[in-house]
């Protein structure tokens, strides 16, 4: 299936009462276009009868079709990893599997794509997450990446997404840094845009967007930003403060010998004597650490795969 164009996949955790509707919708969408697919779902460990249903849809499908079952819920960086691994289209398309994505709107980002472009990504004008907490939080996260990477993306972690497939398996995706994929992306070199889409009201089920993901929404942004500035060359980080207060250091203790020699003494009690030894020692660190860090990325390169796939079923 090396001649496959498109591979639509769909990451689905207890997505039972969805599955079989959206994959009705896409065979009736990607009817109408003039292109080869194959849908691939992952399974993240869901313990409804999802699994069922997938197996179900898998016996009834006549298109290229893949099922990959994980024994556990890694959670969905890993579930687009083996999606994005097992992909045999030169193009990867992912959706979620809540039918909040619609797929006839696949057409709009294989036109986008074919004006040069190898990531499209989609953009919820108008997005069914409430008036509450989470909308609010949506909007100021997307603001505060397009500010600190200087990346021109309204909808950062929009899951509908069009993405080149060896761009797709070269990222090193863990943990919640999915949403960043976006960024992961144009640090490969992939040239980005975006298109706006429907966001369609959730039919069947619960929103898997709660405020516990604000928190790690919050704690993942932390350590983009330092691993999207600084992951190949840490020492420019920690290099930077550890002088800085080496230096700081130093110019305090110089300023206490010097009162130590016009005979203002003793020097040994004052604070600032400790705050100079203090700063002096934390830069050794912190410079330090920076060089650690350095050696430690120059010595493991490369990704970690870390799920383990229960059974695949493929046609």
């Amino acid at each position: 299936m090396k001649d496959l164009e498109l591979s639509i996949i769909i990451p689905v955790y207890n997505e039972e009462g969805n599955i079989e509707e959206l994959y009705d919708k896409i065979v009736l969408a990607m009817s109408k276009l003039n292109i080869s697919y194959e849908i691939i779902f992952v399974n993240d460990g869901s313990n409804d009868q999802t699994q069922i249903i997938l197996e179900k849809v898998y016996k009834r499908s006549k298109i290229p079709i893949k099922i990959i079952e994980f024994g556990k819920n890694y959670k969905k960086s890993m579930a687009y990893s083996a999606g994005f691994d097992n992909a045999d289209g030169k193009y990867c398309i992912t959706m979620d599997g809540d039918l909040q994505d619609d797929p006839f709107e696949i057409e709009k980002f294989i036109n986008k794509m074919k004006k040069g472009y190898n990531f499209v990504s989609g953009w919820r004008k108008k997005r069914n997450v409430g008036k509450g907490t989470s909308s609010i939080f949506s909007k100021f996260f997307n603001k505060i990446i397009s500010i600190s990477f200087k990346i021109s993306i309204h909808d950062i972690d929009c899951p509908f997404r069009l993405i080149r497939t060896d761009i797709a398996k070269s990222l090193n995706l863990y943990e919640g840094n999915y949403r960043f994929i976006p960024l992961l992306a144009l640090e490969k070199g992939a040239k980005i845009t975006e298109i706006p889409i429907k966001n369609l009201p959730r039919k069947w089920g619960k929103s898997k967007y709660s405020n516990k993901k604000l928190k790690e929404g919050f704690f993942d942004y932390l350590t983009q930003f330092f691993l999207f500035k600084y992951r190949k060359k840490p020492m420019h980080f920690f290099g930077t403060f550890g002088i800085i207060s080496i230096i700081l250091g130093l110019l305090i203790l110089f300023y206490m010998a010097i009162l130590w020699f016009c005979n203002v003494r003793p020097i040994g009690n004052r604070p600032l004597f400790f705050l100079g030894i203090l700063l002096f020692i934390t830069g050794i660190q912190l410079f330090s650490t920076g060089f650690i860090a350095e050696n430690v990325f120059r010595s493991f390169p490369g990704s970690n795969k870390e799920y383990t796939i229960e059974k695949i079923l493929k046609k």
